[in-house]
């Protein structure tokens, strides 16, 4: 980046702006042109990051509160406060499954080969089938999950109350 005055001004400019009217408390994921924002309210929206027009909305059966949304070969992952994650067609927002953890989904997900690795606030690790969404297998903590998990070197690592586990 350069300190000119006109390269600065290029990020002074607004380009657009999509009022969704409903609260945003977790990051958002962009893919193929795309941006993904979950909400407050239940909703995921698509928003073509050219013109700031949603390309497609998708209700959920609770509020994404600090689960981001991330995409992983062409589907997105999102988890929901009541306990739900979903995998939708990012191009088009067609549900592929929805796996039901029982309790707040407050971590982002993580991938591996054919698995989606996600966090719960009852403290346990889901590794589900990115295909259907079946879980693989479980790991309990004792501690809330709130930050998503990370895959190194063959092993899962996740941060649950003072802890570590890998």
């Amino acid at each position: 980046l350069s300190s000119s005055s006109a390269a600065s001004d290029v990020y002074k400019r607004q380009l657009w702006r999509r009022d969704l009217e409903e609260g945003i408390f977790s990051s958002m994921a962009s893919y193929g042109g795309l941006l993904f924002v979950g909400t407050d309210r239940s909703r995921i929206h698509a928003i073509e990051m050219e013109s700031g027009d949603v390309k497609w909305s998708f209700t959920t059966d609770s509020r994404i509160f600090t689960s981001s949304p991330a995409v992983h070969d062409g589907t997105l992952y999102a988890g929901c406060y009541g306990g739900s994650f979903y995998a939708l067609s990012a191009r088009s927002g067609r549900q592929r499954w929805v796996y039901r953890a029982g309790k707040a989904i407050l971590s982002s997900p993580a991938f591996s080969g054919d698995m989606v690795f996600v966090g719960s606030e009852d403290g346990v690790l889901h590794a589900l089938a990115i295909g259907t969404g079946k879980r693989v297998w479980e790991f309990r903590t004792g501690s809330s999950i709130v930050v998503g998990p990370d895959v190194s070197r063959g092993a899962v690592l996740v941060p649950s109350g003072a802890a570590v586990y890998s």
